[in-house]
């Protein structure tokens, strides 16, 4: 993420604002193609540059995917069917809701003063990615627009389907951890305490386990302590993983977990070897095809690696050794890469290594959720088995202190 300061051609006004890019070159490329000239740029400090201004305005035009989705698979269908540019995006702002009419509404106000659709798809910020842009363009200037729109309503839909999933399978823990801490709160505010006075009326001690979660509803200040420290080191984790050493070392992290590094894994690559295969299948230069993917990977560890892969293409290498040299990509991949080059079916080879990849999320996804469901039945069963002794106990040992007390 960079912060520009920059003129805009058309109307010598100055602008500010943010551009999500891969390298300061990426920034300037983009920036350029919008139709900006460059008075500064340099990296985001999230501390420094936190705009509260900008955050409340809520100025950025932020789509879901599915949005996304259905705004490409629209723009296809009134294209193909020869409805010039501009009245496309009039009829789908005339039919739209929400974001999405204010999304055309947008963009048909853009291309009205003279600019073309990547240009004003770029400076939707937040809305669209540089697989998009770089696609589009590469569009407008081979006559294939709408079959550009298709292939990028196919894409987006597919995105869908992975996030779907992906929230099916956590799902089920949130939904578990929900009823846990809500049986938790309600022992901890009502049973206990009532437990608790009815042995104080009959002097008789309490269990270990009840005295435990009366002293936690008893010491609020304790307790307000900790979910104090627990909200300021995960605001402090949060921050660090945002600053570009910290995010680095967290993407780096992710990958080396035990089940969720090679989930993360795979999800990375297909998204990179799809857009690769989307935007070289356009006629994208391959050098501009890395950096989109790059911008798109999700990952820092192999946005570096694709940052590299694209100075070795400059130097002369060819894609396959580029790729293979950061030794962040699998061998598969870069064996597959090879044989594209070499056969001339490179676009056909990306295509099915995207299949490879996201076939293999897909597997892993399965079988996180069946992992997943098991340890959460035990983990749910330790914490009903604890709270129930909890409450059990006391009332046992009420029934024999009183009939001691009886006898």
């Amino acid at each position: 993420m960079y912060v520009y300061l920059a003129r805009d051609i058309r109307t010598g006004r100055r602008v500010r604002g943010r551009i999500d890019a891969a390298s300061l070159q990426e920034a300037l490329g983009r920036l350029r193609e919008a139709g900006y000239v460059t008075l500064q740029v340099r990296p985001l400090v999230w501390w420094r540059d936190l705009d509260v201004r900008e955050w409340l305005r809520r100025d950025r035009l932020r789509l879901h995917p599915r949005e996304r989705a259905v705004f490409f698979r629209q723009m296809a269908a009134l294209l193909r069917a020869g409805i010039p540019l501009t009245t496309a995006l009039a009829s789908l702002a005339a039919q739209s809701r929400g974001r999405l009419r204010e999304l055309n509404r947008r963009l048909h106000r853009s291309i009205d003063e003279g600019r073309s659709l990547h240009e004003a798809l770029a400076l939707q910020a937040g809305a669209f990615h540089p697989v998009h842009l770089a696609l589009v363009r590469a569009a407008e200037l081979s006559g294939t627009l709408d079959e550009a729109m298709a292939r990028l309503a196919a894409d987006e839909e597919r995105r869908v389907r992975v996030e779907g999933k992906l929230r099916a399978a956590m799902g089920y823990p949130l939904f578990v951890l929900v009823v846990t801490l809500g049986v938790l709160v309600v022992m901890v505010t009502f049973v206990v305490p009532t437990l608790a006075g009815i042995f104080a009326q009959f002097e008789l001690p309490l269990p270990w386990p009840t005295r435990f979660w009366l002293g936690v509803a008893r010491d609020g200040r304790g307790l307000a302590g900790f979910v104090a420290l627990a909200a300021s080191v995960g605001a402090a984790a949060w921050g660090w993983a945002r600053s570009p050493a910290g995010g680095r070392r967290w993407d780096a992290w992710k990958l080396r977990l035990p089940i969720i590094g090679p989930l993360a894994q795979a999800l990375v690559l297909a998204r990179i070897t799809r857009a690769l295969a989307t935007l070289y299948r356009s006629g994208l230069p391959m050098l501009e095809s890395l950096a989109a993917a790059g911008a798109l990977a999700g990952n820092r560890v192999f946005t570096a690696a694709l940052a590299q892969a694209r100075s070795a293409l400059q130097r002369g290498a060819s894609l396959a050794s580029a790729l293979g040299a950061p030794g962040v990509f699998p061998q598969i991949l870069v064996d597959l890469v090879a044989v594209g080059e070499a056969t001339g079916a490179l676009d056909e080879l990306l295509d099915r290594a995207a299949r490879l990849y996201e076939d293999e999320a897909d597997r892993r996804l399965d079988g996180l959720t069946t992992l997943v469901e098991p340890v959460l039945v035990l983990v749910m069963g330790a914490v009903v088995g604890f709270v129930a002794i909890s409450v059990v106990l006391p009332i046992l040992a009420l029934l024999s202190g009183v009939t001691t007390l009886g006898g």
